[in-house]
């Protein structure tokens, strides 16, 4: 059975990241060409794989709930004994026992609901254009300077690929929305087909797990196909090719696609360069990420709002949670600067107050919320190289301003792995 099970010949390899970029790739079974280019320069540029063990078929699998280490000397499965949101793994190798975060595996079992900013079932008339746009987010505080950058850049006839990048709830999406609904006034797209890949819904109430709409190009392409009624009864048309040739010269007009939340898709590296290669003036794609590794024609950086953004919206959340008698001037200023202007941050702060009844220091307050912390910046962390997570914890643990050549000095070693200095840039 072991010799002939096609699971067990299928492609194995533990995977460890080097502070280079570049894999360490332990053979475990099967055919080990799929991981050659990890181990090479491709692998600086490739999806950041956290350590453990990973199966090959038609892109690599993280294998859960299957331990082991970089030397392959013991391998752990699932032994129950759970208990303060921990199990237990044992070996049936050496019968050594070790206990890991249950975390990931304690959502409900059942279809999560939709995201609030999910796009619409149909295509619908809006002002010149067609489109699923979901409505813009409720209590929106307008950013001017933010919002005119943006929409310059949605209606030129130069860039193709537009990427909004910025901190988990900074309001990229909320901005993308603001503006979108305002081309709608214009004669520059037909149609705005909006995809949504959001995997958590940043609510007052806190962090709440909603299911993606799309994950793959192929979940992309057979939206699309949906929304514009596409029939292809009696034909074998790939949606694929379908999108790509409306992409490169659509028969329905000028286009603007939109992907939200798009660190969230499965592959998002490939995904990119895939949009890359097809899209075509004067159709456009314009996607919104925490991640700046998707910079194409044009990135617009957002980052915190400005003073008077912030403190329109302190007031404006102030008075929905009935706490103007709690919050003083001088306070509300305390919040904008705690927060850094991030309007997430700031109402989960007033959030908090208005729970407590009372004002609290903001860092105290905000270091209490666990699940907005990881929701907000977990994933952006993960999503480092080890030498970026490195050079990151070390400034953390520094406390003051540090020379670039200080920071090299103690973290760049004189070996292969610590040659490239772009990720410290």
């Amino acid at each position: 059975m072991a010799a002939n099970n096609p699971l067990l010949n299928a492609s194995w390899a533990y995977l460890h990241r080097n502070l280079s970029g570049k894999y360490r790739v332990v053979p475990l079974g099967g055919d080990q060409s799929p991981f050659d280019d990890l181990k090479k320069a491709k692998g600086v540029l490739s999806e950041n794989f956290s350590p453990g063990i990973y199966l090959y078929s038609s892109g690599f699998r993280g294998v859960e709930l299957l331990h082991t280490d970089v030397d392959a000397s013991d391998f752990f499965i699932p032994n129950g004994a759970f208990r303060n949101a921990t199990f237990e793994l044992h070996s049936l190798i050496t019968d050594n026992r070790m206990r890991i975060d249950a975390s990931p595996y304690l959502l409900p079992a059942t279809e999560r609901p939709p995201s609030e900013t999910e796009g619409n079932g149909t295509l619908e008339a809006l002002g010149n254009i067609l489109t699923n746009l979901p409505p813009q987010t409720s209590g929106y505080v307008r950013r001017p300077h933010l919002e005119e950058e943006v929409r310059s850049a949605f209606i030129n006839d130069r860039h193709p690929i537009i990427t909004l990048v910025g901190r988990g709830g900074i309001g990229k999406t909320s901005v993308a929305l603001s503006v979108l609904h305002s081309l709608s006034e214009l004669d520059r797209f037909d149609i705005v087909v909006w995809f949504s890949a959001r995997d958590i819904d940043l609510t007052l109430a806190g962090v709440k797990a909603v299911k993606p709409h799309v994950l793959t190009e192929g979940d992309i392409a057979k939206e699309y196909l949906r929304l514009i009624g596409h029939s292809d009864a009696g034909k074998k048309e790939n949606p694929l090719s379908v999108l790509a040739q409306h992409m490169t010269k659509s028969p329905l007009g000028a286009t603007l696609f939109v992907l939200d939340n798009f660190e969230t898709a499965r592959n998002p590296i490939d995904l990119f360069h895939w949009i890359d290669t097809n899209i075509r003036l004067p159709n456009k794609v314009v996607i919104t990420s925490r991640f700046r590794d998707f910079k194409a024609d044009y990135p617009i950086s957002v980052s915190g709002m400005e003073e008077g953004e912030a403190q329109q919206l302190i007031q404006q959340t102030v008075t929905s949670l009935g706490i103007e008698n709690i919050v003083s001037t001088s306070q509300a200023l305390e919040v904008a600067e705690e927060a850094d202007g991030h309007p997430y941050v700031i109402k989960i702060l007033l959030g908090e107050i208005a729970n407590e009844g009372k004002y609290s220091k903001p860092v105290r307050l905000i270091a209490r919320k666990d699940d907005v912390l990881e929701a907000l910046f977990e994933r952006t962390y993960a999503s480092l190289t080890p030498l970026a997570t490195r050079a990151f914890l070390t400034l953390c643990s520094w406390r003051s301003l540090v020379p670039q050549l200080a920071l090299e000095a103690a973290l760049l070693r004189q070996n292969d792995e610590g040659r490239d200095r772009r990720t410290l840039d």
